[in-house]
């Protein structure tokens, strides 16, 4: 497949670095487009033709086929409430990191700096610090450095955990050029990412309605919507904490509730780690979503609001691992065929809709909470992202009543 660096076909890069970090003459440099996507730029007269860059990237990245190893897929959440509370899902990457620490490890991760809203892969050392790792981030990272500082150590004996996206490990590996047995990795069940400029279009306008200071920013969060409604914007502002459910974030609804997707990266929309075959980590973790109808004993009402991980196992070394933090989850095995019941592992093809190609433009054109009222078709969607709340409110207090287990037997019933 001819690479990005030749045919400036933007989706065949998925912005991990890879090509910069190993070429030889530092003759690439990855630059942000008008989009706020990370691209890599080659300058002419240093290169040398070498085709390395060619060769490290992993859009031509050639899965390896562990024959050996029979994949094990289970669902899967922390025992510990803790966990369950601070982790966008079930806290397994949590655990397995903490793990590596304990056994003097070296963790790669992502964080979200509450400042700048820079997204970025980086090494922590101890637990303390793996806790700002913790939740979703759905703004593409930037893996900086952290390929060549993750081989240093590496070469050095050091166990090393590495988590990020299918593509982004892709990265890792075609950087590295051989597998280590001190790596571990995770690679993310991954809708596709976004861009800085979506992210903070939609933080300003926050900042708009709420006060020009808003902080502690994050994009998942079980405190008043549960798990099971899948994604909500929530931050605190003055003292309150504010949460708003995905429907009526105009980032999440492009993101997730658009045909199609209306912001991802180009690459996205044709990502070959869309079916649950494709993957590159040694341990596969996302959201259970479809397990509730295969698996309803599992999916009682705590469960529905602290959320269950969709596991799989790819190698000895992710089994490993694995049986190392047993002891810590609760967990239930499942076959290949349920597993694929989350939507993000079916291998639907995504055609990059007409609108894709201009709503960057358009958010940094316009105003843009006028804008997103036109694309989500919701022109008081900021009254209705309120009023969601408060009905959620009255949902909670129902499930917290001593008679919803009467009342939830009734209804489920009914549905026989």
């Amino acid at each position: 497949m001819t690479p990005y660096l030749i045919s400036n076909n933007k989706s065949l890069c998925t912005g991990c670095r890879a090509c910069e970090l190993r070429c030889p003459k530092n003759a690439i440099e990855m630059q942000y487009d008008e989009e706020g996507f990370l691209y890599p730029v080659l300058n002419e007269n240093i290169c040398i033709r070498c085709g390395i860059c060619v060769k490290t990237c992993p859009i031509n990245h050639k899965l390896e086929n562990n024959s050996e190893f029979t994949p094990i897929y289970i669902g899967a959440w922390a025992k510990s409430i803790d966990y369950l509370k601070s982790c966008s899902t079930g806290g397994i990457c949590s655990l397995i990191a903490e793990q590596i620490l304990s056994k003097k490890g070296k963790v790669f991760g992502v964080v979200l700096d509450a400042k700048t809203h820079d997204v970025y892969h980086c090494l922590i050392n101890n637990t303390e610090e793996q806790r700002a790792m913790r939740g979703s981030k759905y703004v593409q990272s930037d893996v900086k450095r952290t390929y060549y500082e993750a081989k240093l150590l590496l070469d050095k004996g050091v166990l090393v955990y590495y988590t990020g996206t299918p593509c982004q490990i892709a990265g890792l590996k075609g950087y590295l050029k051989k597998d280590y047995d001190n790596l571990i990795t995770t690679d993310l069940i991954c809708h596709g990412v976004f861009s800085k400029i979506f992210f903070d279009a939609e933080y300003n306008m926050y900042c708009k309605w709420y006060g020009k200071e808003i902080n502690n920013f994050k994009f998942r969060s079980k405190r008043h919507f549960p798990w099971y409604r899948g994604g909500v914007i929530n931050f605190d502002v003055k003292g309150r904490h504010v949460e708003r459910y995905a429907k009526y974030s105009p980032m999440y609804y492009a993101y997730t509730f658009a045909k199609n997707k209306l912001n991802l990266r180009y690459s996205c929309y044709n990502c070959k780690y869309r079916t649950i075959s494709n993957r590159e980590g040694d341990i596969m973790v996302g959201d259970y979503w479809g397990g509730s109808k295969l698996y309803p004993e599992f999916f009682s009402v705590k469960r529905k609001k602290y959320g269950i991980s969709l596991v799989k196992i790819n190698s000895r070394k992710g089994y490993r691992v694995f049986k190392e933090i047993e002891e810590k989850i609760e967990f239930f095995t499942l076959s290949e065929d349920d597993a694929c019941q989350q939507p993000d592992l079916k291998g639907i093809k995504r055609d990059i809709p007409q609108e894709r190609y201009y709503i960057y433009q358009k958010i940094m054109e316009q105003d843009y909470e006028k804008y997103a009222a036109e694309f989500m078709k919701e022109p008081y969607f900021k009254y209705k992202g309120i009023f969601d709340y408060y009905l959620q409110f009255v949902k909670n207090m129902i499930m917290g009543s001593p008679l919803y287990p009467l009342i939830n037997k009734i209804r489920n019933h009914g549905n026989n």
